[in-house]
C-alpha cells in the first residue's frame, strides 16, 4: 500500500525549521510549491529594499501591482497566481506560479502557505533586528570606552575607524582634516590629498587614487547605490563630518560590490550615533590641550614676573648704594686723579643703572607685566617738553630742533605721558648723538584716520640697507659700539615694544649719507578730559570748580562716557566718575556714596540688572537712586527693572533735556544752572 504525499503545509515547517534567512524560507516556499496540485512551475522575483537601497529591477506590471496591493494572493486569469510574502509590514518575497487553468491550486491552500512562510520571515527578520541592535550597542559601547580613554587625536580616531571595519563590514576607512590647525595634530601625521591623516585601517589594498578623490569629496553618502559612481575599485562611499573648526572627516569605502556594508544601510542611525561620540572625542582633547597651553603661558608669564620683581630688587638695590656712596664721595676733599676716578665710578653706575631699567621693562613688556596709564595728550606738548630736556646735547653738537607745523596745539593721542616721553626722549637723543655737527633733527606731526604719527627725521650718516633689519633687536648697535658714542643697545627694541604696548608702533627708513627718519605711530586722542583711567582704575574727570553733587556712570562704551560728559557740562558743579564695567561701579558706589547712578545694562562682566540688584541689596548704597540708560527700552523690561529699584528708565539715543532733568531731580538745588 502506498503511503498517501506528506501535506504542503508540513512539507513548509519542515523547510522553515532549517530556514537561518529570509531567502532559504522562501526557497523552500518554492519548493513546496512545485508539490502543490494544479501548480506547474514557480518563478522568485527579487523585491526591492526598502529606501532605494538596492538595485531597482524592471518588474512586469502585474508585479508591482501586487507589489503596491495588501493582498497575499492575487489571481491574474491567463497569466498564473502571484504570491506576496510580507514580513515587518514590507513584501519580502513575490512568488509567481503558473497554474494549471483546468485544475488550479486551492487559493485557501496558497493564502495558509504565504501566511505561514511570511510568520517563519518575521521572525528571522526580529532575529536580524535584535543581532543588529545587539551589533549597534556594542558598537557604541566600544566607541564610547576608546573615546573617553583616549588622549590624543588619533586615538579617537583610530577607534572610529577600528569599530567602523570590524562591526560594520567598512573595507577601509580614514578621518582626515584639513592642515592650518596644529593645536593636536602631530607634525609627523601622513598627509593625503591635501588633508592631514589621524587614523587610517585596510587603505593599503585600495587604489591610492580612487581613495583620494573620496577623501576630497564633500560631505555625506556617497557611492553607485546612492545615484554616484565611486571612482577605482571603490563602490560605497560614506562621508561623515566630525569636528567642523578643523573639517575633520570621518571617510569610509567599501569594494564590495554585492552588499551594502550595515553601517550604510540599516545601522545608518548608529553611525552617526559615533560621529557624535568621535565629534565629542575630538573636541575634549582640543579644549584640554588650548587648557593646557593657557596654563604653561600663564605659568610662564608668572614666571618672567616674579624675575622682574626679584632682578629689580637684587639689581637696583646695591646700584643704589653705589651711587650714593660715591655721591657723598664727591662731597669730600679729593685729589684730582681720586675724583676722576670717582667720576668714572659714577658714571659708569649710571650707565648700569639705564642697562638694568630698560631690560626690566622690556621684561615687563614680555610678561605683561608693564602698568600704563592711558590718557589724551597733546603731541605738540609732549614733544616740546622733550625737545628742552634734549636741548643741551643738542647745543653742544650744534644740531637744530625743527616742529612741523610750527604753530597751533596737537594733534592729541592717547597714550602714557612717561612712555610716550621716554620713546620720544630716545628718538631725539639719538638723532642728536648720531648726527652731523650743525645738523637738524625734523618733528613732523600728522594724523592719519585713527593714528597719530610722529615723524622724527635727522640728518646723520644713515643706517646701511642690510643692518636696517637689526635696528629694533636688543643689544645691537649696528657698528656705534666703535664709534665713542654711548649706549646700550636696548634703546631702539624698548621704544617699539612701550609703542606696541600702547597700541601703536614704530618703524624707521634710512638712506646712507643723508639721514634717518623714524615713524612713531599712536591712537589718536580726544582733547576733552578724559573719563577713565584704563589701568590704574582711578576715576577722574571732575566737571567744573566746586561740587554740588556727584554722578556715576557706570557704561563700558567710552563713546556714550563722552556724550553724557559733554552734556553735563550743563552743569558745572557736576562731578562725574565713570567706571568702565559693573564691578568697578559697585565698588566706587560704596567707596564714593555717589548722589545719582546712570547704569547701562549691557556691561562687560556683570549684567546691569545684577549690579542693580546688589546695589539695592548693599545697605551702604540701597538709597543712591539709579537710573537704567539702555537701548533696550521695550516696555517688559522696563518694569521688571522699576520692580527690581530702579528708579527712572532712560531709553538710548536719549534726549538731552531728559538727561538732564533726570541730573536736576535727584541732585536737586544744589547744581548752578549755566
Amino acid at each position: 500500500m502506498t503511503s498517501p504525499p506528506a501535506s504542503p503545509l508540513l512539507d513548509l515547517l519542515d523547510h522553515i525549521d532549517r530556514a537561518v534567512s529570509v531567502d532559504a524560507v522562501l526557497a523552500g516556499l518554492a519548493a513546496v510549491l512545485t508539490t502543490v496540485p494544479g501548480v506547474r512551475g514557480v518563478t522568485r522575483w527579487p523585491v526591492p529594499a526598502v529606501h532605494g537601497q538596492r538595485d531597482l529591477v524592471a518588474l512586469p506590471t502585474r508585479i508591482q501591482q501586487v507589489l503596491a496591493s495588501e493582498a497575499s494572493v492575487t489571481e491574474h486569469p491567463g497569466h498564473g497566481t502571484v504570491l506576496a510574502v510580507g514580513a515587518g509590514g514590507r513584501p519580502v518575497g513575490i512568488l509567481d506560479l503558473t497554474v494549471d487553468n483546468d485544475g488550479p491550486p486551492s487559493i485557501e491552500l496558497l493564502e495558509g502557505l504565504t501566511r505561514t512562510a511570511g510568520v517563519a520571515c518575521e521572525r528571522l527578520l526580529d532575529a536580524d533586528r535584535r543581532r543588529v541592535q545587539a551589533t549597534e550597542v556594542a558598537a557604541l559601547h566600544q566607541v564610547m570606552e576608546g573615546v573617553a580613554a583616549a588622549t590624543t587625536a588619533q586615538e579617537v580616531a583610530a577607534t572610529a575607524v577600528q569599530v567602523m571595519v570590524d562591526a560594520f563590514g567598512w573595507t577601509a576607512g580614514m578621518v582626515v582634516r584639513d592642515p592650518g590647525y596644529d593645536d593636536v595634530v602631530e607634525a609627523t601625521a601622513p598627509v593625503v590629498g591635501s588633508v592631514v591623516v589621524l587614523a587610517e585601517r585596510g587603505t593599503a589594498d585600495i587604489d591610492a587614487d580612487a581613495l583620494h578623490a573620496v577623501v576630497a569629496g564633500g560631505q555625506g553618502l556617497r557611492g553607485e547605490r546612492a545615484g554616484e559612481t565611486l571612482p577605482g575599485d571603490l563602490v560605497h562611499g560614506l562621508v561623515w563630518p566630525l569636528h567642523g573648526p578643523t573639517n575633520t572627516r570621518l571617510v569610509m569605502v567599501s569594494t564590495d560590490a554585492n552588499d551594502l556594508p550595515e553601517g550604510m544601510g540599516t545601522l545608518l542611525a548608529s553611525t552617526a550615533q559615533i560621529a557624535s561620540l568621535v565629534r565629542a572625542g575630538l573636541e575634549r582633547i582640543e579644549h584640554a590641550a588650548r587648557e593646557r597651553r593657557a596654563h604653561e603661558a600663564e605659568r610662564a608669564n608668572r614666571a618672567k614676573s616674579e624675575f622682574v620683581s626679584r632682578m629689580s630688587h637684587e639689581l637696583r638695590t646695591p646700584l643704589n648704594a653705589v651711587l650714593g656712596f660715591a655721591q657723598l664721595l664727591e662731597l669730600e676733599p679729593l685729589a684730582d686723579d681720586a675724583r676722576d676716578s670717582l667720576q668714572q665710578i659714577r658714571a659708569a653706575g649710571q650707565h648700569l643703572l639705564g642697562l638694568v631699567d630698560e631690560v626690566l621693562d622690556i621684561s615687563r613688556i614680555e610678561a605683561g607685566y608693564l602698568p600704563l596709564t592711558a590718557e589724551s595728550l597733546d603731541v605738540r606738548e609732549v614733544v616740546q617738553q622733550c625737545c628742552s630736556l634734549v636741548a643741551p646735547a643738542a647745543e653742544a653738537n650744534e644740531v637744530t630742533f625743527l616742529v612741523e607745523p610750527s604753530e597751533g596745539s596737537g594733534p592729541w593721542v592717547r597714550a602714557d605721558r612717561q612712555r610716550m616721553t621716554q620713546i620720544l626722549l630716545n628718538l631725539l637723543s639719538n638723532g642728536v648723538k648720531y648726527n652731523r655737527v650743525g645738523g637738524r633733527v625734523v618733528i613732523r606731526l600728522e594724523q592719519e584716520s585713527d593714528d597719530v604719527v610722529v615723524r622724527v627725521r635727522d640728518t646723520g650718516v644713515g643706517i646701511p640697507a642690510n643692518r636696517m633689519a637689526q635696528l629694533f633687536m636688543p643689544f645691537e648697535r649696528l657698528g656705534a659700539e666703535v664709534s665713542g658714542v654711548e649706549g646700550t643697545g636696548l634703546g631702539m627694541a624698548l621704544s617699539r615694544r612701550l609703542a606696541e604696548a600702547m597700541g601703536g608702533g614704530l618703524d624707521a627708513t634710512s638712506t646712507v649719507g643723508e639721514g634717518t627718519e623714524f615713524r612713531l605711530v599712536l591712537p589718536v586722542g580726544d582733547p576733552v578730559l578724559d573719563l577713565e583711567d584704563t589701568h590704574s582704575g582711578t576715576a577722574r574727570a571732575a566737571i567744573g570748580t566746586g561740587s554740588a553733587g556727584t554722578v556715576l556712570y557706570v557704561e563700558d562704551s567710552r563713546i556714550n562716557a563722552k556724550l553724557v560728559e559733554r552734556v553735563l557740562r550743563r552743569r558745572p558743579a557736576v562731578h562725574l566718575v565713570h567706571a568702565p564695567d559693573g564691578t568697578r561701579g559697585l565698588d566706587w558706589a560704596v567707596r564714593d556714596r555717589p548722589n545719582l547712578v546712570l547704569l547701562d545694562l549691557g556691561l562687560p562682566d556683570l549684567p546691569g540688572s545684577e549690579v542693580l540688584r546688589r546695589l539695592r541689596e548693599d545697605p551702604r548704597t540701597a538709597t543712591i537712586p539709579v537710573v537704567v540708560v539702555s537701548a533696550d527700552a521695550t516696555p517688559d523690561r522696563v518694569q521688571v527693572l522699576r520692580e527690581a529699584g530702579a528708579d527712572d528708565y532712560l531709553s538710548k539715543p536719549f534726549d538731552i533735556d531728559s538727561l538732564l532733568g533726570v541730573v536736576d531731580a535727584h541732585i536737586g538745588d544744589r547744581i548752578p544752572m549755566d
